[in-house]
């Protein structure tokens, strides 16, 4: 492959019997080509390929002062921004739709993801069920989210102050006045929303009725 291609998309490109694989140190699994799908593989196709997870890649920023400097330039662009947080451990319809409204209330959507020591605190040992690195590549996937974090405590206080997003989008299971940050919000002027469909859903529901199956 050409110098440029190399240069634009950092990835390695191996070859074995069953099928070539590209690899990038940002992501923790590599990605395969089927050799029956394309059993040629071209500059063409890494670079088709390479473009995808690049994007997704691109909206994981788990440097706090970096993730700011990112947010405080759109906001100079006079865009709108909207973070929204949670646990993530399965992903649900519930979680899909309420990301899907956080987005309507701006124009660009940032989603912080406890990390696996924060939720073993907020739920107990048993979780996460997934980890936190695979939780974030999981949602990085989805077109409505456009930035994706990691925090380590209990609530989004420290994160909040840092971004200062326009608004802070919590599910149903809250109302605005019983949202956690709801005082840090409005402390630098910001608006707390609630969205999402009726809490109907939830890991927790899920994991007990999977683990209760016989």
């Amino acid at each position: 492959f050409s110098d440029s291609t190399r240069n634009r998309y950092p990835y390695t490109v191996t070859s074995c019997a069953t099928a070539t694989v590209l690899r990038n140190p940002n992501l923790i699994w590599p990605y395969h080509i089927n050799p029956t799908s394309h059993p040629v593989v071209t500059e063409a196709l890494v670079k088709r390929k390479c473009i995808g997870i690049s994007i997704m890649t691109r909206k994981i920023i788990k440097n706090r002062d970096e993730l700011a400097k990112k947010i405080e330039e759109l906001k100079k662009q006079g865009k709108r921004i909207v973070l929204t947080n949670g646990g993530f451990n399965l992903l649900h319809v519930g979680h899909i739709r309420s990301l899907i409204d956080a987005k309507k209330h701006g124009d660009i959507l940032v989603v912080a993801v406890n990390s696996d020591t924060s939720l073993k605190k907020l739920k107990g040992d048993d979780y996460p069920i997934i980890p936190e690195e695979e939780r974030i590549e999981i949602l990085a996937a989805l077109e409505c989210i456009d930035f994706l974090t990691i925090f380590p405590e209990s609530t989004v206080d420290n994160l909040l102050l840092k971004l200062k997003p326009h608004v802070h989008a919590k599910g149903t299971d809250y109302s605005k006045e019983t949202i956690l940050e709801r005082e840090t919000v409005l402390s630098y002027g910001g608006e707390t929303a609630i969205v999402g469909d009726p809490k109907d859903h939830s890991s927790s529901n899920i994991i007990d009725i999977i683990r209760n199956r016989k």
